[in-house]
């Protein structure tokens, strides 16, 4: 970590959650493992649940979502320090760091381009040695503070599987449409000008649906 009052103030200031904003990354450096907790959200905002057995009916019929929580040192550009903090950990940037060594690991997170509440991505960056990173300090204490609760259910696994990713398959192009209209007695008939448009897609395909064209 950069030395003291290299650039700006590092004096105490409070631990605060941080949940990637949209527009704007977040470089951030993990203390420790995280833990996950899951929540639901409700007329009165988003509430930890404490277990099947001890939350309340009207609120565990709601939506079950899953959030984890970790230490981290978040770097800020205005002080050129770096922030503790609670990362919030999202059920879809969780598969992207499940089962890894965190400590000392720096990734920018980010969400998805495009979408208003996309999912957040994270990119591997680097691995400091664990001489310049801080001591990992509990993260109870602040999750304590923002439910309200001090009776934490952490400890809970992801429940959510992670996304099935599958290459693309190489096989022969299909028959065109048209060609099928006969073998199927309720096939209704595909007008000439999309059946026209079709076939000059195919055609530009190179007929093999591998794409390119002029």
């Amino acid at each position: 970590m950069l030395p003291k009052d290299r650039c700006g103030d590092n004096s105490p200031r409070p631990v605060q959650i941080l949940s990637v904003p949209k527009g704007r990354p977040l470089l951030v450096c993990f203390l420790g493992g995280y833990e996950g907790l899951l929540t639901h959200f409700t007329s009165k905002g988003t509430i930890a649940c404490p277990g099947v057995d001890r939350c309340p009916p009207t609120s565990h019929r709601t939506r079950l979502i899953w959030k984890g929580y970790a230490a981290v040192d978040q770097w800020d550009l205005h002080s050129e320090l770096w922030l503790a903090g609670v990362l919030e950990i999202t059920e879809a940037l969780e598969h992207a760091l499940v089962g890894k060594r965190l400590r000392g690991q720096v990734w920018m997170l980010h969400r998805q381009i495009g979408r208003e509440k996309g999912p957040v991505v994270g990119t591997y960056s680097e691995t400091l040695p664990d001489a310049q990173v801080r001591k990992a300090f509990s993260i109870v204490p602040v999750l304590e503070r923002v439910y309200h609760c001090t009776t934490l259910a952490l400890g809970v696994p992801n429940p959510i599987p992670a996304q099935v990713n599958l290459s693309a398959h190489e096989a022969p192009a299909p028959q065109l449409a048209g060609d099928l209209v006969g073998q199927a007695q309720e096939a209704k008939p595909i007008d000439p000008e999309t059946m026209a448009r079709f076939r000059q897609q195919m055609r530009g395909m190179g007929g093999n649906g591998k794409g390119g064209g002029k």
